[in-house]
């Protein structure tokens, strides 16, 4: 039910909300551990996620918009920072060009997952629930790694 316009300024929402709690989890990674924090961000997009399933009407697109907008930010700035921990310093760019490409293979295999499973299901909502099993498969395995780091 939204026109092109009430898209875009869905996006720039959250854009504008990303910012200041991207501030947020800074301060907040100092008084807990990082991978702590980018575990609640997880959970948290694994609810968006399971949020998006039900969407119907444009007061939740707006909510969505916004709860992305609260951990988009985050979630960015925790896992560069988590990153940067455990690689060695002297390799640090090609480390980090890697990072970039699978960041963006990510947003390629999310957004495949969804239309695959729309194509062959016929249903949206099916789509989307398949990517929470992303995060949820995503969660396991950082919680895994993370253990490994300590």
């Amino acid at each position: 039910g939204l026109n092109t316009n009430g898209l875009l300024i869905a996006l720039l929402v959250t854009q504008i909300v990303a910012f200041p709690f991207a501030l947020i989890f800074g301060r907040l990674s100092k008084k807990y551990s990082t991978d702590k924090l980018i575990k609640v961000c997880i959970i948290a997009y694994t609810g968006i996620a399971l949020f998006a399933i039900q969407l119907d009407k444009q007061w939740e697109f707006w909510v969505l918009a916004v709860a992305v907008g609260c951990f988009q930010g985050g979630i960015q700035a925790l896992s560069r920072s988590y990153f940067a921990k455990i690689i060695p310093e002297n390799a640090s760019g090609e480390y980090f060009g890697l990072f970039d490409i699978c960041g963006k293979g990510a947003s390629f295999l999310g957004t495949m997952l969804i239309g695959v499973v729309t194509q062959i299901t016929g249903k949206q909502n099916l789509g989307v629930a398949a990517l929470s099993i992303m995060f949820v498969i995503g969660y396991l395995i950082f919680n895994k790694v993370s253990k490994m780091d300590d």
